[in-house]
């Protein structure tokens, strides 16, 4: 029997912990894997992640579909370096929505999301980390008088679409480090081959030892670029990238062959008007 829990909506605020690589002061120790503080608000987010509703309200904000990502934001906090990277590659995703109520997202209606854990309101948001997405923090729709009937269904596919977001954003950081490592050995074999090959690629390694900060950031801005092209379901990528699309079908597929939604009510047949009295 499905169970009443508060609605998201875009005035909310999000808190929890992320993993993501520091270079902590004193520069150059690191980058080590370190825990960032996560805090904003839920409805910040970009045309390109973001799936609130602008015709439907829910309390004090507009409601949000299912698949509502903040995408990147600078919503980590940490001693870091490198923080403007990982506010690029950031992803804060809300799995989880009941199947007998869609909201208008651009036109198209999607399952209204809902926090997972009825009574206190609040629901696991599946974030950024490395080296793979994990729910690591929590969305607060406590003081929501909204609610959505949320049954066991719902629940056990919104985790299974959350296990499916993790493989392909895994997976395509796999194809994007393919790329890019594919990519470094071609140049290399082609500065090897020119005139003064050897002394440039000496040339680039005593500077990525000299400027450490410098080369993480050559570094993290190509494989952000790269990975935005391949494409992942969570955190920011092109609209257009393969694993953006197919991963946010796949994970709308599975969501819907566990909870399918409840088929739209019989057509009623129209009644005719009377005839004129004779």
């Amino acid at each position: 029997m499905p169970v009443a829990c508060n609605a998201l909506n875009s005035f909310q605020l999000v808190a929890g912990c992320d993993l993501h690589k520091q270079i902590p002061p004193p520069p150059p120790a690191g980058p080590l894997p370190a825990p960032h503080v996560v805090a904003y608000c839920i409805g910040w987010a970009g045309p390109d992640t973001g799936k609130a509703s602008t015709t439907v309200k829910a309390g004090w904000g507009h409601a949000l579909g299912r698949q509502h990502d903040i995408g990147m934001g600078p919503y980590h906090f940490a001693m870091n370096a490198l923080l403007p990277l990982v506010w690029l590659g950031a992803g804060n995703k809300a799995e989880f929505g009941c199947s007998t109520i869609s909201v208008d997202v651009g036109g198209s209606a999607l399952r209204m999301a809902v926090a997972l854990i009825p009574g206190a309101g609040l629901n696991l948001q599946l974030d950024c980390n490395e080296p793979c997405p994990m729910p690591t923090s929590t969305c607060v729709a406590s003081f929501n008088t909204v609610y959505g009937g949320f049954s066991l269904a719902d629940c056990l596919a919104g985790f299974a679409a959350m296990i499916g977001d993790v493989a392909v954003t895994w997976l395509s950081s796999k194809i994007a480090g393919g790329i890019l490592k594919g990519a470094g050995a071609l140049v290399t074999g082609v500065l090897a081959e020119v005139a003064g090959g050897i002394e440039v690629m000496l040339m680039a390694g005593l500077a990525s030892v000299a400027f450490p900060i410098a080369s993480q950031y050559l570094s993290g801005a190509a494989n952000l670029v790269v990975g935005w092209m391949v494409g992942s379901p969570l955190g920011y990528s092109f609209p257009w990238a393969p694993g953006n699309v197919y991963g946010g079908k796949l994970n709308d597929a599975v969501n819907d062959w566990i909870s399918p939604p409840p088929p739209p009510p019989p057509a009623t047949p129209a009644t005719p008007l009377p005839g004129p009295v004779r």
